[in-house]
């Protein structure tokens, strides 16, 4: 999802479903959803968002650790990106900051 007429779309067709109720966070990415599981399945439910054209997976207590340590890895890497640019830009800061105006 990239915009919120994306998480938009994806909640108006799960609510269309009967018993369903859905809420999409855009920021988090997750979607919400209570429903009657006699009524519907979580397997249907992941098939109207692939059908929309986006991914989805259940969330469970296996897929919540591994969904954990995959954003816990990438804040990691972006940390040390953030690093890393800052030690190539000092030198430039320390530069302009001896230049006299």
């Amino acid at each position: 999802m990239t915009c919120a007429a994306c998480s938009a779309h994806i909640e108006k067709l799960l609510n269309e479903l009967p018993k369903v109720t859905a809420t999409v966070n855009l920021a988090t990415e997750i979607a919400h959803v209570n429903f009657i599981p006699g009524v519907t399945t979580a397997n249907e439910l992941i098939a109207i968002v692939l059908r929309a054209g986006y991914q989805a997976i259940e969330i469970n207590e296996r897929s919540h650790s591994e969904e954990k340590i995959r954003r816990l890895n990438a804040y990691h890497a972006d940390f040390r990106l953030f690093w890393i640019s800052a030690a190539l830009t000092l030198p430039l800061m320390l530069h302009m900051a001896t230049v006299s105006f």
